[in-house]
C-alpha cells in the first residue's frame, strides 16, 4: 500500500506541475488564465460530486443527481466565466458593430466587467438553490425526506461547488504561482502528517474518528507546511517572477503555512466524518493507496478559502 501511495503520489504531483506550467504558457499566448487548469478542475468537481452522491446513497439519502451535477457545474463555471465572458462579448460586439458598440451594449459589458468572480459565484449558487426547490416542487407526490434531500443537495453544492470556486479565484485574481504555492503547502502538510505520524506517532489525535492520525503527525503537518511556505514565498515565487531571492518576514510564512497546514488537517477530518457516517473507509477506489478523488482533495477544499483570504487581505507582501 505504501508503494502505491508513493507511485501514485509522484505521478499525481508531476502531472499537476506539468499542468500548471502548461496553463502558465497558454496564458502567455492567449492572455486568458486557466485554459488548461479549468477543464481539469471541472472534471475533479464532477468526480468529487459523484463520490458525495455515493456516500449519500449509503446513508439512504437520494438527491436528484442531475440537479446536483448541474448546480456544481453552474457554480464552478461562474468563477472562470466571470473573467472570460465579458472579453468574449466585447470581441463579438466589436466585430458585429464594426468596433462601435451601442450605448446599451457597452453599458452591459461595463457592468459585467465590474462584477467580481465572487459575485458571479454567489449568484450562481443562489440560482442553483432555486432550481433545487423547483425540481422538488415539480416531483412532489408525498412526504419523503424532502428536507434531508434538499439539505444534502445544497451541502454538496457548497462543499464541492463553492469551495472549488476558490481555486479559480486564486488563479484569476492572484496568478498561477499563488495557486501553485497554496497546493504545495497543503499537500506537503499532508505528507508531513503521514511521514511524521508513521515514524513517531504515539498519541492519537481523534481515535474515534480517524485512528491513524496522531498529535505527532499534526505537528509534522504544521512544520512541513511552514517550511514549504518559506520556500515558496521566499525562493520559488521570486525566482519565477525574475526577481532576487528575498527574505520574507517570519510572521508571513509562519502564519500562512501554519494556517494552511491546520485547516488542511481539519479538511481531512471533515471528510472522515462523512465517510464514518456512511461506514466506508474511502470515498472510492479510483486512486490505489489513496482511495477516491475526494480523499485527495479534502484538505485542499477547506484550505482554499483560507488561502484566498490571506491573498485578498494582502497579508502576504511579495
Amino acid at each position: 500500500m505504501l508503494g502505491w501511495r508513493l507511485l501514485i503520489g509522484t505521478i499525481f504531483g508531476i502531472s499537476f506541475l506539468c499542468l500548471f506550467y502548461l496553463d502558465w504558457a497558454l496564458e502567455k499566448m492567449t492572455s486568458i488564465p486557466g485554459i488548461a487548469l479549468f477543464p481539469v478542475m471541472v472534471l475533479l468537481a464532477i468526480l468529487c460530486c459523484r463520490e458525495m452522491l455515493n456516500l449519500a446513497r449509503r446513508n439512504h439519502v437520494f438527491p436528484v443527481p442531475a440537479i446536483t451535477y448541474f448546480g456544481i457545474l453552474l457554480i464552478t463555471f461562474s468563477g472562470w466565466g466571470s473573467f472570460v465572458l465579458p472579453r468574449i462579448m466585447g470581441d463579438d460586439l466589436s466585430v458585429t458593430r464594426g468596433h462601435e458598440m451601442s450605448h446599451v451594449s457597452q453599458g452591459l459589458l461595463n457592468q459585467l466587467e465590474q462584477l467580481t468572480p465572487g459575485n458571479w459565484a454567489l449568484s450562481a449558487f443562489a440560482l442553483a438553490v432555486i432550481l433545487v426547490f423547483l425540481v422538488e416542487i415539480y416531483h412532489y407526490v408525498r412526504p419523503d425526506n424532502i428536507n434531508i434531500r434538499i439539505s444534502y443537495t445544497v451541502f454538496v453544492m457548497v462543499y464541492i461547488g463553492l469551495f472549488f470556486t476558490f481555486f479559480t479565484l486564486i488563479r484569476l485574481v492572484f496568478g498561477i504561482m499563488a495557486l501553485v504555492s497554496f497546493v504545495a503547502i497543503v499537500k506537503m502538510g499532508d505528507i508531513g502528517a503521514f511521514t511524521v505520524g508513521k515514524m513517531f506517532g504515539r498519541n492519537k489525535m481523534a481515535p474515534g474518528l480517524s485512528p491513524g492520525k496522531t498529535v505527532e503527525g499534526a505537528v509534522g503537518a504544521i512544520f512541513f507546511a511552514c517550511l514549504t511556505a518559506w520556500v515558496c514565498l521566499g525562493i520559488i515565487i521570486p525566482k519565477c517572477q525574475g526577481v532576487p531571492v528575498q527574505w520574507v518576514p517570519a510572521p508571513e510564512w509562519l502564519c500562512y503555512g501554519a494556517a494552511l497546514g491546520f485547516v488542511g488537517m481539519i479538511g481531512d477530518l471533515a471528510e472522515s466524518i462523512l465517510k464514518r457516517d456512511a461506514e466506508v473507509k474511502d470515498t472510492s477506489s479510483m486512486m490505489p493507496g489513496f482511495g477516491g478523488i475526494l480523499d485527495i482533495m479534502d484538505s485542499l477544499l477547506l484550505a482554499a478559502p483560507v488561502a484566498y483570504g490571506f491573498w485578498a487581505l494582502e497579508l502576504l507582501v511579495l
